[in-house]
C-alpha cells in the first residue's frame, strides 16, 4: 500500500515519459510546452511585474501585506508552471494517479494562493491602457454585471465548481481530452477558471464564516465521492490508459485506484482543513464578543 501510495511521485521523480500526444511519437519528452498555454502563462506574468513596479512606486514603505501578497502571485504561477508544463502534464497522459496529482495542483494549490495574492490591481496597471479601456467597457455592461454576480456568488460557484469538476470526470468528456491536445487544454483551462471562482467567492464571503463552512464541508463531501467512486470501481473508467500504464509497472486498476486515492484523500483534507480553520475562528471571535459583552 506504502509503494502504491507513493508510486506517482516515484515516477515523476525517475521515469522518463513519451510524447505529448497518446497517439503521437515515442521520443523522450519531459517537458511539453503547449503555445496557448505559454503564451497566458507568460502574458500574465508581464502584466503582473509591470503593475507590481508600478504598485512599488505608489507604496513606496511596501507595506508586509503587499509583499506576501506578491510571493502568493509568484508562487501561484510557478505552481502553474509545473502542473502545466512539467513532467506532471506530460506524464499524465499516461497515468491517470498522475493527471490527477495535476488537477489537484491547479485547483488546491495554484488557484487559492493566486486569489490570496488578490492580484487584479497589478494586472490591470500591468494592462495598457487601451486594454483597461475596452475591459472596462465589457464590465459595465449590463448583462456582465447580472452574471457575473450571479457566478460570483457562493451558490453560483458553488454549483459551477461541482458541475465542472464532475463533468470532466464523466468517462466520455475527459477520455476525449487524452485524445486532443486542444480538448485537454481547455479541460485545464476550465479547471483553473472554476477554482479562482470558487476561491474567490469563498474569500469574499470570509467574514460569513458559518457559510464558508457549509460551502467547504459540502465541496468535500461530493469531491470525495468522486474520488471514492473511482477508487472502488471495479472497472476501468478511461480507456485510453489501458494502454499506457503498463509502461510504468501499473495495471490500469492499480493506476485507477492510485488516482481515485488522490482525489478522495488530498481534496477532502484541503476543503475540511480550511473548513475547520473558519469554524476555529468563527468560535475564537464569537467568545471575544461574548467576554467583552460581560
Amino acid at each position: 500500500m506504502i509503494k502504491y501510495c507513493l508510486y506517482p511521485l516515484l515516477i515523476l521523480l525517475s521515469a522518463p515519459a513519451f510524447g505529448h500526444s497518446q497517439q503521437g511519437s515515442t521520443t523522450l519528452q519531459l517537458w511539453y510546452f503547449d503555445p496557448l498555454t505559454v503564451t497566458l502563462l507568460i502574458t500574465t506574468l508581464i502584466l503582473y511585474v509591470r503593475g507590481y513596479f508600478v504598485l512599488r512606486e505608489k507604496r513606496r514603505a511596501q507595506p508586509a501585506g503587499f509583499v506576501r501578497r506578491t510571493v502568493y502571485f509568484l508562487t501561484g504561477w510557478l505552481v502553474l508552471v509545473i502542473a502545466l508544463c512539467s513532467p506532471v502534464d506530460v506524464l499524465g497522459e499516461y497515468l491517470f494517479s498522475v493527471h490527477m496529482v495535476q488537477h489537484e495542483l491547479l485547483m488546491l494549490l495554484a488557484a487559492p494562493l493566486i486569489i490570496l495574492s488578490r492580484p487584479t490591481s497589478a494586472l490591470l496597471l500591468g494592462t495598457p491602457a487601451s486594454g483597461r479601456l475596452l475591459l472596462g467597457k465589457i464590465i459595465r455592461q449590463k448583462s456582465v454585471t447580472r452574471y457575473s454576480g450571479v457566478l460570483l456568488s457562493p451558490l453560483g460557484a458553488w454549483l459551477l465548481h461541482a458541475a465542472g469538476l464532475w463533468a470532466w470526470h464523466i468517462p466520455w468528456l475527459f477520455n476525449a481530452s487524452l485524445r486532443s491536445d486542444a480538448i485537454h487544454t481547455l479541460q485545464h483551462f476550465s479547471f483553473v477558471l472554476i477554482a479562482l471562482v470558487f476561491w474567490y467567492a469563498m474569500m469574499r464571503n470570509y467574514q460569513q464564516r458559518l457559510g464558508a463552512v457549509l460551502y467547504l464541508f459540502t465541496t468535500a463531501i461530493h469531491a470525495s465521492l468522486l474520488g471514492a467512486l473511482l477508487t472502488l470501481s471495479p472497472v476501468i473508467w478511461y480507456t485510453p490508459y489501458l494502454k499506457t500504464t503498463h509502461k510504468f509497472g501499473l495495471t490500469p486498476l492499480e493506476d485507477q485506484f492510485l488516482g481515485g486515492i488522490i482525489m478522495w484523500m488530498p481534496a477532502g483534507i484541503a476543503f475540511i482543513a480550511a473548513g475547520l480553520y473558519l469554524t476555529a475562528k468563527y468560535l475564537h471571535t464569537t467568545d471575544t464578543e461574548t467576554g467583552t459583552s460581560h
